[in-house]
């Protein structure tokens, strides 16, 4: 296989091979982007994209360090570096301490630390936006794209598998890689990985108490994101778009778009509808990405994302962003994605998970892939998946169905989504947050169905933004 110097020397879009990523070797320095920044961390060899914000503190005989855009979202005007001083004293006292205090972490980032007793771990952000995958051979290596495995070992791929929203499972494309599922932690001397959260009951609340919470973490978001960064936002007909529109109200320092493919793909028509009304309407100027229309797409950068990402979402839709926006400085992408964690997501799977193979059976439904050897590798699959994450075993501290698709399809897939995009920009959610999460998580189940969290602080936000239909349907669904 080509090195990665090779293969940079003959593409024009070199920069962005594994762009926004890192890789952690155990016995020397990675082959990596000629490019990238050389560090050294528990006891291995680092190397990063430059664009990743490096923030280290030492403290007492802890060692910390934050790789991304990292921020807590009680206080959006302090830096990293003060909040990265507050988690060493939190760590200085325990591990649960710290982590309790990383349920306010806000960004996309990944976050290495030794304790000080010497042990070095590594933990992603709430969702695992910024992506953690670890190969459990020699060498030794945490990464932030699989296929740096490749380059820097004699793995091959594993046996291929039909995949929906990620590879079934913890493994990822590369034979022993594995996934770090969010709210846990890679220990860097054995290799295992420890849950931190949940760390007890998730205590119930009405929805204007959980909004409250959910209110004052999404608007200190977007305010770090403006204190810091030309802000970006894609306008859709959706609610959790609409939401994050609604901490925008009358904006006109940020730059919004929607994009469009056919009318009759997805809900593209009705993106388009609503740009249209909500542009004329309140005086936003709102772009529209056509993505049928010239440039196409190089073969050179498909090249690019076929190694920076596993998973097929709209490598098209990554051009186009790359083409018109990759000139723009400094520039944050607001994403709406998550919120279905805290909507009920799978409540039409109506049977109880309390198994490995519960949580194929929910991969699995409605999937035409029934042949029944794939099938039994799923089941294998999810079943490994349960005995390392433990997340079966959290069913009587939250509803285990929206954790699995915290843990699990935000890991899997809307990791792999965000990473098409990284070529021209960095990307923040408002729902990135574990404290905003527990909090849509402990309303009534009926009303996290309802989405009436979302609706009350969108109303609360900005009233007007309940006159036009979500996706073709009244914003105020009709009482069942």
């Amino acid at each position: 296989m080509d090195s990665v110097k090779q293969r940079q020397d003959v593409n024009l879009y070199s920069q962005e091979l594994y762009a926004r990523g890192y890789i952690f070797r155990s016995d020397k320095a990675p082959e990596a982007p000629s490019h990238w920044k050389n560090a050294s961390f528990g006891g291995f060899y680092l190397a990063y994209d430059p664009r990743l914000n490096a923030v280290r503190v030492k403290r007492n005989g802890c060692d910390l360090l934050a790789l991304g855009v990292m921020f807590d979202s009680r206080f959006p005007d302090e830096g990293c570096d003060v909040f990265l001083e507050r988690v060493a004293a939190e760590l200085e006292k325990s591990h649960d301490a710290m982590h309790e205090l990383l349920d306010h972490s806000s960004g996309r980032y990944i976050l290495a630390y030794t304790d000080p007793l010497g042990k070095s771990f590594i933990v992603s952000d709430a969702t695992g936006m910024k992506s953690v995958f670890y190969y459990d051979a020699h060498p030794r290596m945490i990464v932030s794209h699989p296929y740096l495995i490749l380059d820097n070992s004699s793995a091959g791929m594993r046996d291929k598998i039909a995949v929906k929203f990620g590879y079934p499972g913890l493994r990822g494309p590369v034979n022993n890689s594995f996934m770090l599922t969010p709210n846990a932690c890679l220990d860097f001397e054995t290799f295992t990985s420890r849950r931190v959260w949940p760390r007890d009951v998730v205590q119930q609340r009405s929805v204007n108490d959980a909004a409250k919470i959910i209110q004052k973490n999404m608007a200190n978001t977007i305010k770090f994101a403006k204190n810091n960064y030309q802000v970006l936002v894609s306008v859709t007909a959706g609610l959790d778009s609409r939401l994050t529109l609604s901490f925008l109200k009358n904006a006109k320092d940020v730059q919004y778009f929607t994009y469009y493919r056919s009318d009759k793909l997805d809900t593209d028509s009705h993106d388009l509808k609503f740009a249209k009304s909500i542009a004329d309407d309140m005086d936003l100027d709102v772009t529209v990405l056509r993505l049928s229309e010239p440039p196409t797409t190089p073969n050179s950068f498909r090249s690019i994302l076929d190694r920076n990402t596993f998973i097929e979402h709209q490598k098209r839709l990554s051009w186009v962003y790359y083409h018109r926006y990759s000139n723009k400085h400094n520039l944050m992408h607001l994403r709406s994605n998550i919120s279905e964690v805290g909507r009920e997501f799978w409540s039409y799977k109506n049977f109880d998970v309390s198994s490995g193979w519960d949580l194929a059976r929910l991969y699995l439904r409605g999937d035409k892939e029934y042949r029944a050897d794939y099938v039994f590798r799923v089941i294998e699959a999810f079943e490994e998946f349960d005995s390392i994450s433990g997340l079966t075993s959290c069913k009587d501290l939250v509803d285990v169905k929206s954790l699995f698709y915290w843990e699990f399809r935000m890991a899997s897939w809307h990791a792999q989504l965000v990473a098409e995009s990284d070529p021209a920009f960095d990307t923040l959610s408002i729902f990135n947050c574990r404290a905003t999460l527990e909090a849509m998580l402990s309303v009534p189940r009926p009303k996290r169905k309802s989405s009436a969290i979302l609706r009350y602080v969108i109303s609360e936000n900005w009233p007007a933004l309940a006159e036009y239909d979500v996706n073709g349907k009244p914003f105020w669904p009709n009482p069942a």
